[in-house]
């Protein structure tokens, strides 16, 4: 978490020195007591400048190749809007920018409005977007956004498994798991056998590839806290006559999870304590 004010005196670029790509092409808001000013400007490619000032005081400056406002469940939004995250107040902007890029990336700041104006940190969100869901109590929200740390490991970008990822932010603890949400009952045994029979009768395993729907099952089952029965169904939902089911199990346990960035967090909501990869894993697929 910064200071908002502080964060004004190491700005990305020195205001005084932009060149704007089209004087037409400046949108202005007030928010919360604070003017937010969103420009295309001329850095190489064109880029969007948003600028954030309260009493007249610069609050904010960044720039990117897109920059969008995360409003409502259906995710990004190009007019801001306060939203109750830190409080039931509406007093957050959630800003969204994209680096540009092929499918890559998003990062995510919640700024709050008021007294203070403090502004998160960034939470790296790689290739997935974010979009609001209620938090218990119907008057506050949390973050949905999905873990691209499996982009590539075992198949192609498309075919890639994402879990997706509830996060709650606080102006104390910045972005965290909401794992009270993401917490779900285990499947029963017999629940558990008919969806691996599913899988293992499933014409995908004779595809290049391990296949999307094993892939996603196993880890929807981690992140929803139930790790002992994602190994189960990794097992079990293997077809016999396919090699190559224990190298991946170990590179899901070893290399994969603690690869996440949320990894401590996945942890515990699983009830273990987090380790690290281990030496031998591979750092990028």
């Amino acid at each position: 978490m910064i200071k908002a004010g502080l964060l004004g005196l190491v700005a990305l670029l020195s205001l005084s020195q932009v060149v704007r790509a089209d004087d037409a092409a400046v949108r202005k808001w007030t928010l919360g007591g604070a003017v937010v000013r969103l420009e295309q400007i001329a850095l190489g490619d064109d880029h969007h400048l948003l600028t954030i000032r309260a009493d007249g005081m610069l609050m904010y400056a960044g720039t990117a190749a897109h920059i969008d406002f995360i409003t409502s469940d259906k995710g990004s939004a190009d007019t801001p809007k306060l939203v109750p995250i830190t409080s039931a107040e509406a007093s957050d902007l959630v800003i969204e920018s994209f680096s540009g890029g092929a499918h890559c990336c998003f990062s995510i700041r919640v700024m709050t409005l008021g007294l203070d104006n403090v502004v998160s940190q960034p939470v790296d969100l790689r290739d997935a977007g974010a979009a609001l869901f209620p938090l218990p109590g119907g008057k506050q929200f949390g973050l949905r956004s999905a873990d691209e740390a499996y982009a590539y490991r075992w198949t192609s970008f498309a075919a890639s498994p994402a879990p997706e990822l509830l996060l709650r932010y606080t102006m104390a603890n910045g972005f965290s798991l909401a794992g009270d949400q993401m917490k779900k009952p285990a499947p029963s045994a017999d629940e558990l056998n008919q969806m691996a029979a599913k899988m293992r009768a499933d014409p995908a395993w004779k595809s290049d590839g391990l296949p999307t729907p094993y892939l996603q099952g196993v880890l929807d089952l981690v992140y929803s806290g139930n790790l002992k029965a994602a190994q189960d169904y990794a097992v079990k939902a293997w077809p016999d006559d396919v090699s190559g089911r224990q190298d991946f199990i170990d590179d899901l346990m070893h290399c994969a999870l603690p690869s996440s960035p949320w990894w401590s967090d996945v942890a515990a909501l699983n009830g273990i304590q987090p380790y690290e990869a281990g030496k031998d894993c591979k750092s990028e697929y």
